[in-house]
């Protein structure tokens, strides 16, 4: 790992079906490295716009003030989160068309089927949480590839909700 961890000094072992594990703990030197440029992105339902300007030729020619040097370079990441939701909406709904026969009361009202161990069974097999994961991580990936001061905004816990009460307010 050319001196870049050490073993920490904490040491499991674990006994799992008949088979022994060891977990090492180790304490990672964080690398240390000068920012070449400025990202600012913009996180949509579907789309992360990303825009990038490159500092040691944005700083070379400032004095110069060339137009080509300073424009940022924009990209854009799907990530189609807005589909993916819709998706898995629609799925949960048909489980839950599927189970509602067999939550029945005597009353004729349905007893809640999202509550139920056979509804959340058949759910999270769907792995949806990592899917959503993995397109974050997409994204976090491409946005520090080259290191950058990146600059973010605080939304807040549920921004979506914000939004829609914006709107209708």
């Amino acid at each position: 790992m050319n001196g870049e961890a050490k073993l920490a000094s904490t040491l499991i072992i674990k006994r799992k079906a008949n088979k022994w594990y060891a977990i090492f703990a180790f304490e990672l030197k964080p690398r240390v490295m000068k920012p070449q440029s400025i990202i600012s992105f913009d996180i949509n339902e579907n789309t992360v716009a990303v825009g990038k300007i490159n500092l040691p030729s944005t700083a070379g020619k400032v004095a110069d003030w060339n137009r080509q040097y300073l424009t940022p370079q924009l990209y854009m990441i799907r990530t189609d989160f807005g589909k993916l939701a819709r998706r898995y909406g629609k799925i949960r709904n048909a489980i839950i068309e599927r189970l509602k026969p067999h939550f029945i009361l005597p009353s004729g009202n349905y007893v809640n089927v999202t509550n139920t161990r056979e509804f959340r069974k058949r759910v999270r097999k769907l792995r949806e949480r990592g899917r959503k994961l993995g397109r974050v991580r997409h994204v976090a990936n491409e946005l520090t590839k080259t290191p950058a001061i990146i600059i973010t905004e605080e939304l807040g816990e549920r921004p979506q909700d914000e939004m829609i009460w914006r709107k209708q307010g």
